[in-house]
């Protein structure tokens, strides 16, 4: 961890990355920018009233004061964790010695008249300012960086608990585990739960929502599948599944891993598929259409705000993404039909709309684009309907509820010739799902949902290679 807390000391551009440091800072931006605010009046003489001055230098008093409490607390917490005390205690520095400095900016100087005397000096003030806001602002990233070593230590403690569970050979030592690893789960969803709401990321909020709930969901799986496989440890289906099982609870911890240390703008070495995951943010066909009408709209302001080949680019985006409809064995022919239909509309009315700029037919020009945008917008509204009929037909046709029954009686009563017909009908039930929730994650135009989709998908895939 020692190695991580360094890189942060020698970064230029701080990205504040939780609410909750953002919130610490707006009093201090505040009353900050009330004393350079103060300094950039023009005044006609050196002299203003005391009244002014003297409510100038309590907010310089408090400014100081405010910093003192502050370094106090940041040098606690650099005492009782060495990894990050060097660090912290050199942020700490900086930020007393610029606190002392706006201290000594907006104390009140007197003439020789006895006077107050206005001192204006700036440069030195917003000196000061953009040293202290940097100074503060590295302490509480770096004080941030303990919840981060807090939680990903809890999520070392389940790994190493949920190591030795799957290892048990007898039920009895399993239970004993079971719930050992219970407890450190309830530490670690009480960690995370604060940390999903700390988040500024909306993605990053939805990414390890999604990974609570999977590693929540997975309890009861982790008792189930290691239950049966314990009795019949010479099945191989049973070892299967509790394998899948675990494998699905393992991701979903270095996921919440990789969350938690991005968030704490640190970096760390792990999978690429992992690191691909994460930084993974699906341009999908509602915003691959809306990139493409802004730039149709700012032809309004200027026809040569976007190049010929921008506008093709972006209209072939468009396009592709909406292939997953053309591919797709659940859309009937007619409604192919119709998507390709849109694919020509806008790709003729585009050309037509570049003619014209390069005839320069200015008087035509915006009759074009109003064209072209209202195709747009059918085009959504043509693929929004596909997709919600289909999924409405799905959910109308299939009842989850019996199928699972059907799965529960049959492997109760031992019938394999029935199992084998309703493990079948999962597995194809559940290709439907992933289908339906591809094209769903097309029409939607909110990170939540479109995250929550992609896991439901790997959620999905596990549970029929459990199943089947």
């Amino acid at each position: 961890m020692t190695s991580t807390y360094k890189g942060l000391s020698s970064q230029k551009s701080l990205e504040i990355k939780t609410k909750s440091i953002e919130t610490t800072l707006v009093p201090l931006v505040t009353q900050i920018s009330t004393l350079v605010n103060f300094k950039e009046k023009p005044r006609s003489s050196l002299t203003t009233n005391e009244k002014t001055l003297n409510a100038i230098n309590r907010v310089g008093e408090a400014v100081h004061m405010a910093v003192e409490r502050f370094v106090s607390v940041g040098e606690s917490i650099g005492n009782e964790n060495p990894e990050i005390k060097s660090d912290l205690i050199d942020a700490c520095r900086e930020a007393r010695t610029s606190g002392e400095a706006i201290k000594r900016i907006t104390c009140v100087e007197y003439d020789n008249f006895g006077k107050p005397v206005c001192v204006t000096d700036r440069h030195s003030m917003v000196q000061a300012a953009r040293g202290l806001l940097s100074a503060v602002t590295r302490v509480l990233l770096l004080a941030d960086m303990v919840v981060v070593k807090q939680i990903i230590s809890t999520k070392k403690k389940v790994i190493s608990t949920l190591n030795r569970v799957e290892g048990v050979a007898s039920f009895s030592e399993f239970v004993k585990l079971f719930g050992v690893y219970g407890t450190q789960m309830v530490d670690l969803a009480h960690l995370t739960g604060d940390r999903q709401n700390d988040l500024k990321d909306e993605r990053r909020r939805s990414q390890l929502s999604a990974s609570r709930t999977i590693l929540e969901k997975s309890t009861m799986l982790i008792l189930t599948s290691s239950k049966a496989y314990l009795r019949h440890n010479e099945c191989l289906h049973a070892r299967k599944c509790r394998d899948l099982v675990y494998g699905q609870v393992r991701r979903a911890l270095d996921m919440v891993q990789l969350i938690v240390y991005d968030s704490g703008s640190t970096t760390l070495n792990t999978t690429p598929t992992l690191t691909l995951l994460l930084a993974k943010n699906e341009i999908n066909f509602v915003k691959s259409l809306r990139q493409f009408e802004y730039a149709v709209e700012m032809l309004n302001a200027s026809s040569t705000s976007t190049t010929k080949e921008q506008l093709e680019q972006l209209c072939n985006a468009t396009i592709d993404n909406s292939q997953d409809f053309t591919d797709s064995v659940y859309i009937s022919i007619e409604q192919r039909e119709k998507v390709l239909q849109y694919h020509k509309k806008l790709q003729d009315q585009l050309a037509e709309i570049i003619k014209i700029i390069s005839e320069k037919q200015n008087e035509t020009l915006v009759t074009a684009i109003q064209t072209i945008q209202q195709i747009a917008r059918e085009f959504r509204q043509q693929l929004e309907q596909m997709a919600m009929l289909r999924a409405s037909e799905f959910f109308r046709t299939h009842d989850e509820s019996v199928l699972l029954n059907e799965l529960k009686t049959c492997s109760s009563s031992g019938r394999n010739d029935l199992l084998q017909g309703s493990t079948d009908r999962f597995r194809e039930q559940s290709e439907i799902a992933i289908e339906l929730s591809k094209l769903l994650r097309h029409i939607s135009s909110c990170d939540q949902l479109q995250v929550s989709s992609e896991y439901h998908d790997m959620v999905f895939l596990n549970l029929s290679h459990m199943v089947c």
